[in-house]
């Protein structure tokens, strides 16, 4: 009796436990966008920059040869803190200027070949991007699930 009841506990909490992570694996690479930005327990990086097109970065970006611009205008602070804020569209450059490494230390027992000397150079943002969908929502992140492309449409 008292191995059956083991059994039966092990068996109710490896269930419980496939059912709780069941939501996030449910959702794959084959899905659409729409499906899954839908889903509460993804989360999908984004580029840094995207943050200017509020809560759902690119996927409130048209581009153009020359930028990205909002569909839907976003809250943008005036002021430290956010006292002051105003509504608006916002746009960003597809050029760019990012620092690269030029020169790294030589990989040996005391160094993992850091980077010692940096360079600025001008870039485009590409208008497709690959973008890792992993488990997690608002609180917490966890691990990654797949990658997915996804392509900015072209501003009308």
């Amino acid at each position: 009796m008292k191995k059956q009841l083991v059994m039966t506990t092990l068996v109710f909490i490896t269930s419980t436990a496939l059912i709780s992570i069941s939501p996030a694996l449910a959702i794959t690479g084959r899905d659409s966008w729409k499906v899954i930005r839908a889903s509460r327990d993804v989360l999908i990086e984004q580029p840094a920059f995207a943050g200017v097109f509020g809560d759902q970065g690119l996927f409130n970006a048209c581009a153009t040869e020359d930028e990205f611009r909002s569909l839907v205008p976003v809250k943008t602070c005036l002021s430290n803190g956010c006292e002051k804020y105003e509504i608006r569209n916002v746009t960003v450059n597809r050029v760019h200027t990012k620092n690269i490494c030029v020169r790294f230390t030589p990989m040996n027992a005391y160094s993992s070949g850091e980077c010692v000397d940096y360079k600025t150079v001008t870039a485009m943002y590409p208008t497709s991007f690959q973008l890792p969908v992993i488990e997690g929502d608002a609180e917490q992140s966890g691990d990654y699930i797949f990658s997915k492309n996804y392509s900015v449409p072209a501003c009308e």
